[in-house]
């Protein structure tokens, strides 16, 4: 039973147990806490869920198994809780209604429970948090100027506005943005509502909801924030994967159909509907789907179908990073206006093509470009490996495919070898080129 990676903290009954109450998922459980666990879950479900008949049927197929002793093998919290998982998804086929395991977690949902919003948050969970990086993974700045964030949840926006802000800045000034979603499980609403309000104008519609509770429906809009510097005319692409879920194919899908980005990728998981966490005993809580969602212009529901990308990886499980970032050169390389940045993803194009589809060249052709060349460069083979002597310095080459080199520590240039081998091309990041003619 994995922990779960969306953290999003609501305001509910706090239902308080003294059993099951151990630190370790792999504790033995008896079958008075199972049944308390069930019941418990059963009530939420009946009193939460948005599909309220489905509950009915859940409360039926989990009592019927406790009675008849189908939950005997399962002794522990973990094995009794990936078991509960898998009737949940059987019954309901909903992907996201789950519970999980995390002490840490069920403190902190209980302290934002009280109600009391000036309330210190549970220090090991924000320490937690820290130590993750708000599940920030990436921020740099790629050749040609592009920026590139890679996030693997959205963490609740009070904790992480800071570093998430600081990452946006960052890359604020970027010739266009890569946002990478392919690992991210989704998370609170708000905390996508604020980066989708870095990329759509102001009083934008970004969705909508259909609660079940009074059949209420609420359309979420941008948010205006002062530290938010707007970024609506930069190109912009998104990775997704099956791994995409929740919050982040809502991000996907929102910016897709405002044709605002192109989504590169595979098909994301499907995890279309919101929900909450709510607390089961002192270790174990569980997500309720509690809305069904729409998008903001035709008001689809991706649930159980999931967001399909723009441009669709051949081979998307697993996730080729390389290709999809390939696709994202290519796409630049197309459309871009600034003639740098068409060059630029030019560049890297042919780089993460090479890494997507590794070539391994002939020991023929390696033995055959040794030697001595203009202004005395030399290619040298020593301890296995292909170095580049230019006069003064050498460095390890390192072969890409199509006759071309990479050089270690040098991004702005490679080297290539035409088919007379009398010559060789240090080729520019710039699509300029210096020919170094052989002499031996």
């Amino acid at each position: 039973m994995k922990i779960s990676k969306t953290f999003i903290f609501v305001l509910f009954s706090v239902v308080t147990f003294n059993q099951c109450t151990a630190q370790d998922p792999d504790s033995k459980i008896n079958a008075s806490d199972k049944k308390v666990v069930i019941n418990t879950m059963v009530s939420l479900l009946k009193e939460n869920y948005v599909f309220v008949e489905k509950a009915d049927a859940i409360e039926k197929e989990l009592n019927t198994k406790l009675a008849t002793g189908q939950y005997d093998k399962q002794e522990t919290i973990n094995s009794f809780g990936d078991q509960l998982n898998i009737d949940l998804s059987t019954v309901l086929n909903d992907k996201h209604v789950q519970i999980y395991f995390s002490p840490k977690i069920v403190r902190q949902l209980r302290n934002e429970s009280k109600g009391n919003k000036d309330q210190a948050p549970d220090e090991q969970f924000v320490a937690m948090l820290k130590n993750e990086n708000f599940r920030m993974r990436k921020v740099e700045i790629l050749h040609g100027n592009i920026g590139y964030f890679k996030i693997d949840n959205f963490v609740e926006l009070k904790y992480c506005k800071e570093t998430l802000t600081g990452a946006m800045n960052f890359i604020s000034n970027s010739s266009a943005i890569v946002l990478d979603l392919s690992d991210c499980g989704g998370g609170p609403s708000e905390t996508m509502d604020f980066i989708l309000s870095y990329f759509l104008p102001e009083s934008t519609k970004i969705g909508e909801l259909k609660f079940r509770k009074n059949n209420e429906v609420k359309e979420y809009y941008t948010v205006k924030d002062p530290s938010i510097k707007k970024l609506t005319d930069l190109p912009l692409y998104i990775l997704v994967s099956n791994n995409t879920a929740s919050a982040a194919e809502g991000l996907a899908a929102c910016l897709q159909e405002y044709k605002r980005a192109v989504v590169i990728g595979g098909q994301t998981k499907g995890l279309g509907n919101p929900g909450e966490l709510f607390v089961i005993n002192d270790v174990l809580y569980m997500f309720i789907t509690t809305a069904v969602s729409g998008t903001a212009m035709s008001g689809k529901n991706f649930n159980g179908i999931g967001v399909t990308p723009d441009i669709t990886l051949t081979a998307s499980s697993p996730f080729n990073f390389n290709k999809a970032m390939a696709e994202v050169c290519l796409s630049l390389s197309k459309k871009a206006k600034d003639k740098k940045l068409k060059n630029a993803s030019k560049w890297l194009l042919f780089e993460y093509e090479s890494m997507a589809e590794p070539d391994i060249a002939d020991t023929g052709f390696l033995r055959s470009i040794l030697g001595n060349y203009q202004d005395g460069a030399k290619i040298l083979s020593e301890n296995g490996s292909i170095h580049y002597f230019n006069g003064s310095s050498k460095r390890k080459l390192t072969y890409m495919s199509k006759s071309t080199f990479s050089v270690e520590g040098r991004k702005d240039y490679r080297v290539f070898f035409p088919k007379d081998l009398n010559k060789m091309k240090i080729l520019w990041f710039d699509d300029t080129e210096d020919v170094i003619k052989r002499i031996d």
